[in-house]
């Protein structure tokens, strides 16, 4: 029976020493300024230099975590805020309150020069007597000359309008010598060649 009562006191001596006291520690992380909640704030719990624990705020910018009694620091950190850092003493049978705010880290960027650029045009073909002498039956006409490229299309007999591929005839600018052409009614004028008569 001595025995016994020996074996049931370690037994238990055994279980109460696994049992190991921890106290909860709740908190909330605010704007410093405003005073308004910070959803997602990382809260990390160091002893000495280890991570002991770490836990994020919810949606109201509260946490709550488990920790057993002793002393830690907390460090609390959210995108576009200065990190903060307490201390925090855990007291068995004593609750915890920890209220951080943070303020808002000012960003500093680097200073932007606006300068004028010479307007650049992509796909530009250039036309030329030369060019239109090449292509058969053009009738001295550039829309029908340029309605061989592939993807360009006459939209208009009657305007001179082209697409090409498939884009608006309004964003096609024609160009003569430097100079912009609103409204293209031009048509090359045939090249005459002078011959002279015996």
């Amino acid at each position: 029976m001595i025995k016994f009562n020996c074996i049931l006191f370690l037994l238990i001596t055994v279980n109460t020493y696994a049992q190991q006291i921890t106290q909860t520690v709740t908190g909330s992380v605010r704007d410093v300024i405003t005073g308004s909640q910070l959803s997602g704030a990382n809260i990390s719990v160091f002893e000495k230099e280890n991570l002991v624990r770490g836990v994020s705020s919810n949606e109201l910018g509260k946490f709550s975590l488990t920790l057993a009694p002793g002393r830690y620091r907390v460090q609390v950190s959210f995108t576009g805020y200065l990190s903060g850092e307490q201390e925090l003493l855990v007291i068995a049978g004593k609750s915890s309150l920890l209220d951080v705010a943070l303020q808002e880290l000012p960003t500093v960027l680097d200073e932007v020069m606006i300068s004028p650029e010479a307007f650049s045009v992509a796909g530009v073909t250039s036309l030329s007597v030369e060019k239109t002498l090449r292509v058969p039956a053009n009738f001295f006409d550039p829309v029908r000359m340029l309605t061989s490229y592939p993807g360009v299309i006459a939209t208009n007999d009657q305007a001179n309008s082209i697409s090409v591929k498939g884009y608006s005839p309004n964003g096609i600018l024609w160009r003569l010598q430097g100079l912009d052409i609103v409204n293209l009614i031009i048509r090359l004028m045939p090249v005459r060649l002078a011959t002279s008569q015996p």
